[in-house]
């Protein structure tokens, strides 16, 4: 009886404080999947641009799909990282 007590007792008093670190574990994961999704567009941005100028507008519709493609993953892959963060 002592020994639930004791394991009760720890329960309650660490609850917030997992539940504390959860937060900040998601919102640091939220923050760098905005940040990489600012920087993969204007990665997108410039290689279009760049692609236009070298290879004309066939070429700068080109880059712009393909790097499409990669910010479309990084996106997923970062909100999978958030999720994750949110399940522990």
């Amino acid at each position: 009886m002592k020994l639930r007590a004791i394991v009760l007792a720890a329960v309650v008093g660490l609850a917030p404080a997992l539940a504390a670190a959860q937060v900040v574990d998601v919102v640091v994961e939220s923050a760098r999947t905005g940040a990489h999704a600012a920087r993969d567009g204007a990665r997108t941005g410039g290689r279009t641009v760049r692609a236009l100028f070298r290879k004309g507008p066939r070429g700068a519709s080109q880059e712009a799909r393909q790097s499409g493609r990669t910010t479309r993953a990084n996106a997923r892959q970062n909100a999978a990282r958030v999720r994750n963060a949110a399940r522990r």
